[in-house]
């Protein structure tokens, strides 16, 4: 199989999430087929990758509510959001809270946390110069800006992995 890098990144997530959750059909052969993708790769995109797997987290399923108010993420948008994250790079993005109203956010996406079927990014907020959590069916639309920063997920998500009422671990 030829897999462009974006393709067999998205297919490891997939699968890292899917053994995560427990899936039950095939479930010891996902994480043999994630061990064969991940060998594939070179030895230098392998280093790369492999810390994606701490920042990307799964929860608890999400509320009833969020259930049914969730919707499925913008195409574009999801795009430039999974290429600033892979590549750590501050995002500016227009957000939609609950309320409809739109925002205009600087973002450094440092986790995304899983709790099915609902998505979230952990970001640092520059301009609220705080952490913050969005749903990812929530961002209208995603500019890649050129700046850079390190990756902090624990640190960033420190009160949400370490609220004792959720169980959050990472893939």
């Amino acid at each position: 199989m030829l897999l462009s890098g974006e393709e067999a990144l998205g297919t490891l997530l997939a699968l890292a999430v899917a053994e995560r959750l427990g899936f039950p059909l095939l479930g010891a052969e996902l994480g043999r087929a994630r061990r064969k993708i991940i060998d594939a790769f070179p030895a230098a995109e392998r280093k790369r990758i492999a810390p994606l797997r701490e920042r990307v987290f799964v929860g608890p399923p999400a509320s009833a509510p969020v259930r049914a108010s969730y919707r499925h993420p913008m195409g574009v948008a999801i795009q430039r959001l999974q290429a600033a994250f892979v590549a750590e790079r501050v995002i500016e993005a227009e957000y939609a809270k609950e309320s409809g109203s739109v925002d205009r956010r600087r973002l450094e996406p440092h986790a995304i946390v899983v709790n099915w079927p609902a998505w979230y990014l952990i970001a640092f907020d520059t301009g609220k110069s705080a952490a913050r959590t969005f749903r990812l069916d929530r961002f209208r639309g995603v500019t890649v800006l050129g700046e850079s920063f390190r990756a902090r997920p624990r640190e960033v998500a420190a009160e949400l992995l370490d609220d004792p009422r959720i169980s959050i671990s990472a893939l």
